[in-house]
């Protein structure tokens, strides 16, 4: 594969990594609505909500660049690739708390974190296994050779 087919991959699942931590989000708010939030007095302020989703996705690009994340395609196995995306995941979350200490946020709930960090955990690695389910099932199917033919002579003109 090319690497143009490699760049293709790598911003597929950029994006696709982008839509899963999206969806994450609003996931883990009902999710804490539902389990975590029957004791405390409402649901985060959207004021801290949005720019802990700012720094997530920041930290995001800084911790895929850091773990080569969108690296190697092929290359790693299922479980590799899953200790990747949680290395990445566990520097995410290690940036938002040193970013929370630094600017004395007491106001996001711990629960809600570890909520986002699971179900952003799930849905990228749901997305890799989905990703590469598709790429097996394509792959055979109208996969187009290279072949590099040598000489001018008959046997040449056969192979084209």
């Amino acid at each position: 594969m090319g690497s143009a087919g490699m760049t293709s991959r790598s911003s597929g699942l950029r994006l696709f990594d982008l839509v899963a931590l999206g969806v994450a989000f609003p996931l883990a708010v009902v999710a804490h609505g539902r389990f975590g939030a029957a004791h405390v007095a409402g649901a985060p302020r959207l004021e801290v909500l949005l720019p802990a989703f700012a720094v997530v996705l920041g930290a995001w690009g800084m911790a895929a660049w850091i773990h080569r994340l969108y690296g190697a395609p092929f290359e790693r196995s299922r479980v590799d690739e899953t200790l990747l995306v949680l290395r990445t995941l566990a520097t995410v979350s290690v940036t938002l708390a040193a970013v929370a200490f630094v600017t004395r946020q007491t106001g996001f709930p711990r629960l809600l974190l570890g909520l986002y960090l699971g179900a952003a955990l799930v849905l990228t690695v749901g997305v890799r296994l989905v990703w590469r389910v598709f790429a097996r099932a394509t792959r055979g199917v109208g996969a187009a050779r290279r072949y590099a033919v040598v000489g001018t002579g008959g046997m040449a003109r056969e192979v084209v």
